[in-house]
């Protein structure tokens, strides 16, 4: 596992502040408590109520993709629902940061902690992932929701059409292959599911029942997750992150009003899987002090949450091992168990009252 230093790109910004990112955590820390005590270096806004301590939880993620945080946010006419609706309804983190490029070892270090070296988007049989993840950590009490997958665990792309948008680089499940996850068999098969749709299907059924399982993990097709359209056809509507926009504005209202989120026992997070422009360089290292400020690495993500303020913000920095971690805490999990890039992460909980 590539996990590397525990170290983190800090708040700060000036190029002197960034040499920071490469002393270890807690001198870092150190160094950063005089420097508030000295001048505000953030702009913070959370809610007073303290985290909640209890550990009987529920985690929903849902990803996104390629586009960067000032593509989004801000942008409310191709993204009204958005701006317009979300963000005053969640917590917004405003510093969050994806961990590099193609799309796939993004999904794999959500899964994982780890890019596990990858700087590709190839399939399965080519990334077989072996040792712990977050969805072996809850096993078997998760489920992948896939729009547009033919069949549960599919381990390969289809041919991207206007009605067959799955791209199995998506699904991290997929390239887990050690037990009890063991893609295509054992336990991928049955929670590692299609997706359904706003009238039918699992994810529907689930919300509606409050029969969530512990974590869920909700992919998009390609013309939904504001990705790109299938080759030779088209998107609706074109604008992929209006098309994307309208996708959120179809399922959040369903996700807000299942008996799981009104009773406090879920907590939701939208985030991409990278950026778009910037350096954009395979397996670039989005973590470092170099490309602490690239378009490509710095995404959007937002958490809801009943104990989260509406319309809270934090600068603080954060990536998707931050995800893990924070999923982790409120899931009664060790943070240890997915290495140092997640033990080491900053947790999102304080920041959003979770």
């Amino acid at each position: 596992m590539d996990n590397g230093p525990n170290v983190r790109p800090t708040d700060f910004h000036s190029s002197k502040e960034r040499t920071m990112t490469w002393l270890p955590r807690r001198t870092r820390a150190l160094l950063a408590a005089v420097a508030i005590a000295v001048v505000p270096i953030v702009s913070v806004t959370t809610s007073s109520a303290a985290p909640r301590t209890a550990v009987s939880h529920k985690v929903l993620w849902i990803t996104m993709e390629n586009h960067s945080y000032a593509g989004v946010i801000g942008k409310p006419v191709v993204a009204p629902y958005i701006n317009n609706t979300l963000l005053a309804a969640g917590g917004n983190a405003t510093n969050m940061h994806s961990e590099t490029h193609p799309s796939l070892p993004n999904y794999i270090a959500m899964a994982t902690g780890s890019t596990h070296g990858i700087a590709d988007d190839n399939a399965p049989v080519k990334h077989p992932i072996t040792g712990p993840s977050l969805f072996s950590q809850v096993d078997p009490a998760w489920r992948a929701y896939e729009e547009i997958m033919p069949l549960p665990c599919r381990q390969f792309d289809t041919v991207f059409t206007a009605n067959t948008q799955y791209a199995v680089r998506h699904n991290p499940p997929t390239y887990l292959v050690s037990p009890p996850i063991s893609a295509p068999n054992a336990h991928c098969t049955s929670n590692d599911v299609p997706l359904g749709s706003t009238t039918s299907g699992k994810l529907l059924t689930a919300l509606n029942t409050g029969a969530l399982k512990k974590f869920s993990y909700v992919t998009p097709g390609i013309c939904h997750d504001m990705h790109n359209a299938p080759t030779g056809s088209t998107c609706v509507p074109a604008n992929v992150v209006t098309a994307g926009d309208n996708w959120l504005k179809q399922w959040m209202p369903k996700i807000f009003a299942s008996p799981d989120y009104t009773s406090g026992a879920l907590s939701v997070f939208i985030t991409w899987d990278e950026g778009g422009g910037g350096a954009n360089i395979k397996g670039m290292d989005c973590q470092s002090a170099q490309y602490l400020d690239d378009a490509g690495c710095h995404i959007p993500t937002l958490v809801f949450s009943k104990s989260t303020k509406p319309g809270s913000t934090t600068n603080t920095y954060f990536d998707h091992y931050s995800m893990i971690r924070t999923a982790e805490e409120l899931l009664g999990l060790p943070t240890t168990a997915l290495g140092t890039n997640v033990s080491g992460a900053n947790s999102m909980r304080a920041a959003f009252t979770l």
